[in-house]
């Protein structure tokens, strides 16, 4: 579909379509496992993009972008153009797309263990948009993992305050408790967590480890 788009694109000299035939190439190849090929794709649809000026194209092609480096083992040429794309939605007030685009660079900063700049990724999301819980859930996450747990418990007070019943919420705040090594409270969350959302597996882990002792002290007992 996207080649025969491509060649009548091509053809009439139609350069928006041209990039998006390029793009729409680049994502199949993705779908199909095949990322050099994708980088391919993808770049002739940004360098379109950037000719024409086009800012928010060329944020949404380096989503792609990203996504297809990943694949071939490039992650700093991902992590590239990942800030590149959250630069651009910046540029053009997109503050929601940027910010996803942050979650997925902290994401993938966590992935290759380098901690501390994901957490300074997570923390610059909550500074550009600071009434969205969902972001200060994920940094608490971030913080709750490198044991910065006061701080954790700070973004999810604040997390709570914005949107009390988010499953999330109950979730994050029983994975404090664990790192706190408070069971009752792990406990308590972790079924609060599945109140919220029946049949969680992480809930269900968590509760696991809060009741383990319990019943390792009633198997004793007996």
């Amino acid at each position: 579909m996207y080649e025969s788009a491509l060649n009548l694109y091509l053809q009439v000299g139609a350069r928006q379509g041209t990039a998006n035939a390029y793009l729409g190439l680049g994502r199949t190849a993705l779908a199909e496992g095949s990322g050099a090929e994708a980088v391919q794709w993808t770049q002739r649809a940004i360098d379109i993009h950037a000719s024409n000026q086009s800012r928010y194209d060329v944020a949404l092609d380096c989503q792609t972008l990203a996504e297809a480096y990943k694949v071939i083992d490039r992650p700093e040429d991902a992590i590239e153009a990942l800030r590149r794309s959250i630069l651009l939605y910046a540029e053009i007030d997109l503050i929601d797309w940027a910010n996803s685009v942050r979650t997925s660079l902290g994401n993938l900063l966590e992935e290759l263990g380098r901690v501390e700049e994901s957490l300074n990724v997570y923390g610059e999301a909550v500074s550009a948009q600071p009434e969205a819980a969902w972001l200060r859930r994920n940094y608490a996450e971030g913080l709750t993992k490198s044991q910065r747990l006061a701080e954790a418990a700070e973004q999810l007070d604040r997390a709570e305050e914005l949107q009390p019943d988010a499953p999330y919420l109950a979730l994050r705040r029983a994975e404090l408790a664990q790192a706190q090594g408070d069971r009752t409270q792990a406990a308590a969350w972790a079924s609060e967590a599945l109140r919220r959302q029946p049949d969680w597996d992480e809930a269900q882990a968590l509760l696991a480890w809060a009741t383990s002792l319990d019943d390792e002290a009633a198997a004793h007992d007996g």
